[in-house]
C-alpha cells in the first residue's frame, strides 16, 4: 500500500497503482473507496479486463448485483477468453439463486479452460442445489481428476454422496479431503456427522469438535488422549440450539461421578428448568463467575471427554423433575379447547441456513397438509405447537383436518410452560425440534418425522433411536418421498386411537 501511494505521488494517474489500492480497500471491506479507486483506474485505462473484474468483485460484495453483472460482462467483452470472469459471473448468478444462468456461466468458463477444476466444482454445487445429484457428482469427480489434491472438491463430493445415501463413499471422500489438507475443518465436521449417524463414536466425537471451526488438534486445552476431570471445578457453556443443549445435558451427571463441581451457563430460556437438576451445582447465564474454574468447555464436548465409544454407553435423556406435578393450570386450559386425548403437532423446525461446504440439517419440514390428513379421522383435540405459523398454514391445516385445530404457538416463548404442556399431551407428532427434546425431558415420547439425510441423533436406519428410547421414527426416503413413512404413521395412530 505504501509503495502504491509512493507511485501515485510521482504519477497521480497511474492506473495500476489506483487499481491495486482499490483491491486493498476491497480486502479491508472499504467498499466505497474500493469502488472509487478502481473506477478511476478504469477512467484512465478502460482497456483492462482485470480492472472491470475487480470492480465487479467489490460491487458484488457490497450487494450491488446489477452493477456487478454489468462490470463482469464488460470484462468478458474485453477478454472473452478469461475463464475467471465467467466463473465470477456464475458465482454472482448463483448467489442470487439463478441456477440456470450460473450453470451456463460455469460451462463457459470450463469451455475456455477444460482444466479449470474450480469451475467444475462450482458447476457441481449448482447441480446439487437443483437436486441433480448424479450430475453434481460427475462434476466434482472431474474436478478432482484434474487436481487430486483439491480438498474442497473431495469435500463437496462427500456432501453429494451423503445426499445419495452412499455413506461409505462419502466418508472416503472426506478422508481424501483431509489427506489433501489436514487442516480442512469442514471435512472433519462433515465426516463427524456420518460417523455419529452410524454409531462410530470413537472417531465421531473427536471429529465433532471441528464444529467450532478451529484446527482439529487445537480446539481445547486437552487432546485425544483425554483429560483429568476428577474433583475439578468445571464451567460448562451451553452451545448450539436449545434442543442440543437439552440433548447434551444427559452427560453432565457423569461429571458428578468424578466428584467435579459443575457450574453451568444456561440459555436464559432454560434457566428455570435446569435449576431443577440436582447434578448441577450452580446455574448462571453469563460468564462472570464468582470462582475461577479449573476447566472450561462446551456441554457438547462431554461425550468426547467421557471417552464414549459405543451405543451401550449412551446415557438416558435428562429428566426435569417436578414438571408433571406442576401442570394443573395447563390441564385446566386444555379442557377449554376440547376433551382428551390431546395431540400436539409441529411441521417445521430450524432455519434455512445454507453453507455449500458443510452438511447441515438445521431445516426440517413436512407440509401442514400431510399432518392434517393424518389426523383427519382421529377423534382427538389437535393442538398446534408450531413456532411462528403463518395464517395461511393455519388455514390450510384446518381445511385438511376438517375441523378447528388450536394454535398454541405462544407456548414456544416460555419453555417452562411448554414443558408442562408437553407433559400433558397424549401424543406429539413433529419433525425434530426443541420440543421433541423437551418432551423427552419430562418423561414422554414423540413420533418424529425424519427427513433424509437424517440428523445423526436419529441414526441412519431403524424405526427408533437409542438416544430416545420409545420415540417412534418415520423416515423420509432418499428420494424425498414421505409416502411410506406417512402410511406407517397413519396405521400406528389408527391402532392407538
Amino acid at each position: 500500500k505504501v509503495i502504491y501511494h509512493q507511485i501515485l505521488a510521482i504519477e497521480p494517474e497511474n492506473p495500476d497503482a489506483l487499481h491495486l489500492l482499490g483491491v486493498i480497500a476491497h480486502q479491508n471491506h472499504n467498499y466505497k473507496d474500493g469502488i472509487k479507486l478502481i473506477s478511476r483506474a478504469i477512467e484512465i485505462d478502460p482497456s483492462q479486463s482485470s480492472f472491470f473484474n475487480s470492480l465487479a468483485n467489490v460491487l458484488k460484495e457490497s450487494g450491488q448485483y446489477p452493477q456487478a453483472l454489468e462490470a463482469y460482462n464488460h470484462a468478458a467483452t474485453i477478454n472473452p477468453q478469461d475463464e475467471l470472469v465467467y466463473n465470477n459471473i456464475g458465482v454472482l448468478e448463483h448467489e442470487q439463486g439463478k441456477l440456470d444462468q450460473a450453470i451456463n456461466a460455469y460451462r463457459k468458463a470450463i469451455a475456455i479452460n477444460p482444466n479449470y477444476f474450480e469451475g467444475y466444482s462450482n458447476l457441481g454445487i449448482a447441480f446439487k442445489e437443483q437436486g441433480k445429484l448424479d450430475q453434481a457428482i460427475e462434476s466434482y469427480q472431474q474436478a478432482i481428476v484434474i487436481n487430486p489434491n483439491y480438498s474442497a472438491g473431495h469435500n463437496n463430493l462427500g456432501l453429494a454422496l451423503t445426499e445419495q445415501g452412499e455413506l461409505d463413499q462419502a466418508i472416503d471422500a472426506y478422508q481424501q479431503a483431509i489427506q489433501a489438507d489436514p487442516y480442512y475443518i469442514e471435512a472433519y465436521n462433515n465426516m463427524s456427522y456420518l460417523e455419529l449417524l452410524r454409531g462410530d463414536y470413537a472417531e465421531g466425537w473427536y471429529h465433532y469438535m471441528a464444529r467450532k471451526i478451529k484446527p482439529i488438534d487445537k480446539l481445547l486445552p486437552f487432546d485425544k488422549s483425554g483429560t483429568d476431570l476428577f474433583q475439578k471445578k468445571i464451567f460448562l457453556i451451553h452451545e448450539q440450539g436449545l434442543g442440543d443443549e437439552i440433548f447434551f445435558l444427559r452427560f453432565v451427571p457423569q461429571l458428578k461421578l468424578r466428584k467435579a463441581y459443575v457450574i453451568y451457563q444456561s440459555h436464559p430460556k432454560l434457566v428455570n428448568l435446569i435449576t431443577r437438576l440436582a447434578f448441577i451445582d450452580q446455574v448462571v447465564v453469563s460468564q462472570n463467575l464468582p470462582i475461577k474454574p479449573d476447566l472450561t468447555f462446551s456441554v457438547a464436548d462431554l461425550p468426547f471427554l467421557m471417552g464414549m465409544k459405543s451405543i451401550a454407553e449412551i446415557p438416558p435423556p435428562v429428566f426435569f423433575p417436578g414438571v408433571a406435578e406442576d401442570r394443573s393450570m395447563i390441564l385446566g386450559e386444555l379442557v377449554d379447547y376440547g376433551p382428551p386425548p390431546y395431540v400436539g403437532v409441529t411441521w417445521r423446525a430450524g432455519t434455512k441456513t445454507f453453507r455449500r461446504t458443510r452438511f447441515l440439517y438445521l431445516h426440517k419440514e413436512v407440509s401442514p397438509e400431510v399432518i392434517a390428513l393424518l389426523l383427519k379421522d382421529i377423534d382427538a383435540t389437535i393442538l398446534i405447537l408450531q413456532r411462528n405459523p403463518t395464517r395461511s398454514e393455519l388455514n390450510e391445516f384446518d381445511e385438511h383436518l376438517g375441523r378447528k385445530a388450536h394454535d398454541l404457538s405462544r407456548f414456544n416463548q416460555d419453555l417452562d410452560n411448554m414443558a408442562k404442556l408437553l407433559a400433558s399431551l397424549d401424543e406429539y407428532i413433529a419433525v425434530s425440534n426443541t420440543n421433541v427434546h423437551l418432551r423427552a425431558a419430562v418423561g414422554k415420547t414423540s413420533r418424529v418425522l425424519v427427513p433424509f439425510p437424517p440428523e445423526w441423533r436419529w441414526m441412519d436406519t431403524g424405526t427408533d433411536s437409542p438416544w430416545y428410547p420409545g420415540t417412534a421414527l418415520y423416515r423420509q426416503s432418499m428420494s424425498g418421498d414421505w409416502t411410506e413413512s406417512v402410511r406407517r404413521l397413519k396405521d400406528d395412530l389408527a391402532t392407538q386411537f
